[in-house]
Order: structure tokens, then C-alpha cells, then sequence
């Protein structure tokens, strides 16, 4: 954003009416308003804000000066005692008000920034799925929330578990063997069925984690021979290894390859429809939070707008400057000016900072949400 040059937002000389001067100034910030690029860059945004800042405050000392002028030409024209007392309270309250109409600047700068980089995701995202945009819109409600947040607790579980199912696999893919060899040196040793009721309690054992009572029961065939004692040995060790790698519900462990790779290939299904399921609602949130800013906007809009504000300022700076004489006048001034901006002061401005944090926090929220859509792809 380049800087204006003073003359172009701030007119001189002084005693040109402020009111021109204002209007050229509000123009200025409409336009630098409307072209600001939605960046998130600290330093541009800085330096946003640094430009807008410097236009109100070159404003501000354009208006004083102008103040000043316009009270030396009418020395002739002294103010009545009444309007003395209420200039001199105007004065009190000029520099809360211009302090208080940049923070309003700054944070209508910030909304606006926030809302052209969610509508630049949105238009992006539309532009990479087109049939998003198309039919009937998915509508937010305010469940809408709280189920998501479930599916995605529900997918971050599932995936820490496919993780350590697919870790457990590959040392079962290699304990298989160890399983198969000791699986026939028993038939071997015991015939089939005799063979089965000992791997039946071997294995019993092993499904439940209890690696001494399979231990005892495989030293209790040391007559079958080393193949099973060796095989049995080395399949128990690999299990009891890999345990936390290999347990499924109700603490039971898989002991095969095949077991764990139907449970896989079942998360493995469940976590696409959570993802789908989430996935289906991204341009749905993203939409939320467009409308989630424009509450915002509308929440400042009742404190005022810029042109509001600065037509304020413009009273009170009149006031300071220009001689009041008669009852009306000091009525007027008093009331339609000192007694807004002191209602401003009060309670409305102090909404601007609960703005701003929320601001900050849809943004923040934005950034999770997006974050968490590119982990889920």
C-alpha cells in the first residue's frame, strides 16, 4: 500500500473548512480499504496499519492547526462564559477521541483484512472443487460444531491407533513364522487333534498378555522337541516385545498377522467416512466464519462508522474554533456533542477491544480449521 502524500488526504492551508478535508481523507481511506491485500504477513500487516495510522494522525494535526487559525480570526468575536466551560471540556476529551477513532480505523482495518483472507480461501477452494459450490449448501447449525469436534476426536483416535496396528503387523508378519514352525512340529510331535488342545492353552495364554503361563505351558512340552521349545520361545518373546503394538479391545492381544490386518483394513474404512464426513463440511465452515466476521462488523457498526465518528470530530473541532454565543448553541453543543462522545468513552468504545480479540480468535480458529483439513487429506 503506498503512503498518500499529505496534500491528497489532508488539504491545506488551515483555514480551508475542515469539513473538505475530511471528506478527501475519508475517500482516501475507503479506497486504501477496498484495495488492501488480505495478507497475514506480520510486517505487511504492520505496515498496513502503520499507513492508516499516519493518515488520522496527519489528519489530527491538520485539524488543530486549522483550530488554531480560525480561533485568531475571530479574536474580535470573544465566546460567552457558557461556551468558555464547554470548550474548555471539549478539549479535555480531544485527544481520547482521536485516539479512540484510530483504534476504530485499526480495527475495521483488521476485520476487513481478516475477511478478504477468508474469502480468498473460499474462492480458492471453490476453484479447486467446483461442485462444492453447486446444489443445495450445507447449512451450519449449531450442532454442527460439536459433532465435528466428536468426528474429529474420533478420527485422531483412530489414527493413532491404525499407527500403532500397522507397526504391530509388521512384527507379527515376522513372528508368523515362528507360529507356523512351532504349529507343526506339534501336529508333528501330538497329531493333529492332541497338537490343537496344547496350542489352544499356549495360546490362551498369550491372548491375554499372560506371557509366564504360556511359558510354563511351552516348557511343559520340552518333549516335543527343540523345534517347538526354540520357535515357541522366540514367538513368545516377539509378542511380549511387541504387546503395546498388538492389543486390541478389552486388553486382548492379536497373535497373528491376519487377525490385526482385518481390524486395520476395518479402521482403515471408518476413518475414510470420518474424514468424508468432515471433509463434506469445510466449505460449510468456512462460510461460518464469514458469518462470524460479519457479526462482528455489524457489532462495531453500533458504535459508528468512520464517516459517523469524523463527523463527530468535526462538531467537536468547530466547537473549539469557531465563537458560540447564544443558548441553542451551547444547548446543542453540549448534547449532541460532549454528551455523545462521553457516552462513547463509557461503554461503547470499550467494545472495540472485545471485537479485536474475537477477531483474533476466528482467525486463530480459521487457521485450525484449515490445519486440520490438509492433516486429514
Amino acid at each position: 500500500m503506498e503512503p498518500a502524500s499529505p496534500s491528497s488526504a489532508n488539504p491545506k492551508p488551515a483555514t480551508d473548512d475542515i469539513g473538505n478535508g475530511a471528506a478527501r481523507l475519508l475517500e482516501t481511506l475507503r479506497d486504501r480499504l477496498a484495495k488492501m491485500q488480505p495478507s497475514i504477513d506480520p510486517a505487511v500487516c504492520a505496515a498496513q496499519e502503520a499507513e492508516f495510522t499516519r493518515l488520522y494522525d496527519e489528519f489530527f494535526k491538520y485539524a488543530i492547526s486549522w483550530a488554531g487559525e480560525n480561533r485568531k480570526k475571530y479574536i474580535g468575536k470573544p465566546d460567552a462564559p457558557e461556551s468558555i466551560k464547554l470548550k474548555k471540556k471539549a478539549g479535555e476529551v480531544l485527544q481520547d477521541l482521536q485516539s479512540r477513532m484510530k483504534s476504530f480505523l485499526l480495527c475495521t482495518v483488521r476485520l476487513q483484512r481478516t475477511g478478504g483472507f477468508i474469502g480468498l480461501h473460499i474462492r480458492s477452494y471453490l476453484q479447486d472443487n467446483p461442485l462444492a459450490g453447486k446444489g443445495e449448501r450445507i447449512k451450519w447449525t449449531g450442532e454442527t460444531g460439536m459433532v465435528l469436534a466428536r468426528y474429529r476426536k474420533e478420527r485422531a483416535e483412530l489414527e493413532s491407533q491404525l499407527a500403532r496396528f500397522r507397526q504391530g503387523l509388521e512384527i507379527l508378519q515376522v513372528a508368523d513364522k515362528d507360529l507356523i514352525a512351532f504349529q507343526a512340529a506339534m501336529q508333528k510331535a501330538y497329531g493333529a487333534d492332541k497338537a490343537e488342545d496344547y496350542i489352544r492353552s499356549f495360546r490362551s495364554g498369550l491372548r491375554m498378555g499372560d506371557f509366564a503361563k504360556a511359558g510354563k505351558i511351552l516348557a511343559s512340552l520340552s518333549a516335543a522337541g527343540e523345534t517347538v521349545m526354540q520357535s515357541g520361545k522366540t514367538y513368545i518373546e516377539a509378542l511380549e516385545k511387541a504387546a503395546p503394538l498388538i492389543t486390541g479391545q478389552e486388553n486382548k492381544l492379536f497373535l497373528a498377522a491376519n487377525e490385526i490386518q482385518v481390524v486395520i483394513a476395518s479402521n482403515e474404512q471408518e476413518l475414510a467416512q470420518k474424514i468424508g464426513f468432515i471433509e463434506k463440511y469445510r466449505l460449510a465452515g468456512m462460510e461460518n466464519k464469514q458469518a462470524g466476521l460479519a457479526h462482528l462488523r455489524d457489532r462495531l457498526l453500533v458504535i459508528g462508522s468512520l464517516d459517523s465518528l469524523m463527523t463527530l470530530y468535526i462538531k467537536l473541532m468547530r466547537g473549539l474554533a469557531l465563537p458560540m454565543n447564544d443558548a441553542k448553541a451551547f444547548r446543542d453543543f453540549e448534547s449532541n456533542v460532549l454528551d455523545k462522545i462521553n457516552y462513547l468513552m463509557g461503554s461503547q468504545f470499550q467494545e472495540i477491544e472485545v471485537i479485536e480479540q474475537r477477531n483474533k480468535e476466528l482467525l486463530a480458529e480459521f487457521f485450525a480449521d484449515q490445519k486440520d483439513y490438509q492433516k486429514g487429506a
